[in-house]
Formats: structure tokens, C-alpha cells, sequence
């Protein structure tokens, strides 16, 4: 049975909500017996909502949520003070979860989740719950595979060359970046690098040449190195 102050796996899968995809973790706050709903709050301690987009507050029917554990070594925060969970404690009596709680200095506590405050990507759930409700992602995975789709996404976005460029081993310096950049912006590279010694022109020709040699497209090159 659910009660306030539990926390509950929900799923804020937009784009497809009858196969959710997305789970994140969140808090009773509220529960409405008679029409058989729960409203759901997704604390956020580490300050990820400014970065993805997770509601604050969200109505969910009894049927679409479910009971889970907060993964041991997450950040909570009880009276205040940040603590790390050591441990979950499952009562058969008892509805709610208890955790223990281990704080900087040392200090254990024995503490009910309606308790505590966890963010809304620390939810924990096993394989095998998954497998029965036929569901797809793990909250704790949430944050994970959103930062990933993300970084996708900016960069296949990009401009041209940046992909190939951001899985070089070395690491362009802005003014080295720039040429390079403006090498690749022309639809015909004819550019005659002319920097002072030491300042990489080796490798801001040799990036150019990994963008061009990645492009499928049929190109002829030639690269003129002058020996001092």
C-alpha cells in the first residue's frame, strides 16, 4: 500500500508513455484515496534540473508507480545535513523503508525514508521487477543515458568537422581550433598556415586533413610542408 513519504519509481516518458522508456525516482507528497492518485515531488540535490528537463511536482494513478529502494551510497539529506546510505532495512511489518545513514564525521543513523530528501535520479529497482512489468531503464540510469543522448545530439549537430574533431587525441588550443575551423569553412580549402615556430601549424593542418579524409566524398589533396 502506498503511503506519504514513500519514494516511488514514475515514469516521465513523454514521447511514448504506454512503453516508458524514461523512470526517474520521486517523493509522496500527497495521496488522494478517493480517486486513487498520488502526487509525486522530484527533489533534486545535486542541481541536475537546470540541465534536463524534470517537472517538480507530477500526478500519477496508483497503478502507474511503484515502491522502490534509494541506491546505497547516494546523497540524502536528513535535518539538514548530507548524509550517504549505507544500507536499506526491509520490515515486512512495517510499510516504509529504512535506511541506514552515515555522515561525514562517522556518525550512523537508523532513519525512515518519509525522512529523508533523495534526488530523483538515485531510485533503485532489480532486473528481476523490470522483467515482470516488462519494463525497459532503471531510474539510476536516467541521468546517465540522458547526459549521453545530450552530448549525441549536440554533436552531430554541430558544425562541419567538430564530430571527427572531438574524437581526436589531442586537445586544440582555441587559436589552433579557430584555424581550423576556418579552413573547413570554405567549400575550397586553400589556406597557407603561416604561424610562428611552435605554434602547432603541423597539427591544425593535420585536423584539417582528418575532417576531409572522414568525408566520404571523392577529394583530391595536397599539403605543402616547408623544411627549415
Amino acid at each position: 500500500m502506498l503511503k506519504t513519504g514513500m519514494y516511488v519509481r514514475c515514469s516521465i516518458d513523454v514521447e511514448d508513455p504506454n512503453e516508458p522508456r524514461d523512470f526517474i525516482t520521486g517523493k509522496i507528497i500527497e495521496i488522494n484515496d478517493f480517486s486513487e492518485t498520488a502526487k509525486v515531488q522530484f527533489i533534486d540535490l545535486l542541481e541536475l534540473k537546470k540541465y534536463y528537463k524534470v517537472p517538480d511536482v507530477l500526478d500519477f494513478p496508483f497503478s502507474k508507480i511503484h515502491h522502490c529502494r534509494i541506491s546505497n551510497g547516494s546523497l540524502v539529506v536528513y535535518n539538514k545535513t548530507g548524509y550517504h546510505i549505507i544500507q536499506c532495512i526491509i520490515d515486512k511489518t512495517e510499510p516504509y523503508l529504512y535506511y541506514f545513514l552515515s555522515s561525514e564525521t562517522g556518525e550512523v543513523l537508523k532513519v525512515c525514508e518519509k525522512d529523508i530528501e533523495a534526488s530523483f535520479n538515485s531510485g533503485e529497482i532489480s532486473p528481476l521487477s523490470q522483467m515482470k512489468r516488462f519494463e525497459f531503464q532503471n531510474p539510476m540510469w536516467y541521468f546517465g543515458r540522458s547526459a549521453v543522448n545530450k552530448t549525441m545530439h549536440t554533436i552531430d549537430n554541430a558544425f562541419y568537422g567538430f564530430k571527427e574533431l572531438a574524437g581526436c587525441k589531442i586537445f586544440l588550443k582555441p587559436y589552433q581550433l579557430k584555424t581550423v575551423m576556418r579552413c573547413l569553412s570554405e567549400p575550397n580549402c586553400r589556406y597557407m598556415i603561416a604561424d610562428e615556430v611552435g605554434l602547432g601549424k603541423t597539427i591544425e593542418a593535420a585536423s584539417v586533413l582528418k575532417v576531409y579524409l572522414s568525408d566520404k566524398k571523392t577529394k583530391r589533396y595536397c599539403y605543402v610542408f616547408l623544411i627549415h
